[in-house]
């Protein structure tokens, strides 16, 4: 099963056809979730020191090049530049 928020952003996306296709995606603990799309906008549900830190780095011009999750514990690695 996916996450019910990263099925709905999938779903919605596949009603606009002028939307860039999926080219990454991991999956967490918890219905969390990161996927990035070929033109480069992301989506997330990210475990809250998570998503702390991915705006965080966002605030300070870094760009999120990558979040890789597990399925059994909420770490996570974030790669960004």
């Amino acid at each position: 099963n996916i996450p019910q928020g990263l099925h709905d952003t999938l779903t919605a996306r596949d009603a606009e056809e002028s939307h860039a296709a999926p080219c990454e995606v991991s999956l967490g603990v918890s219905g969390s979730y990161f996927i990035r799309f070929l033109g480069g906008s992301v989506d997330y549900n990210l475990p809250i020191f998570a998503a702390d830190a991915f705006e965080k780095f966002e605030s300070q011009g870094l760009l999120i090049r990558n979040v890789s999750l597990h399925v059994d514990t909420p770490d996570c690695l974030m790669r960004f530049q």
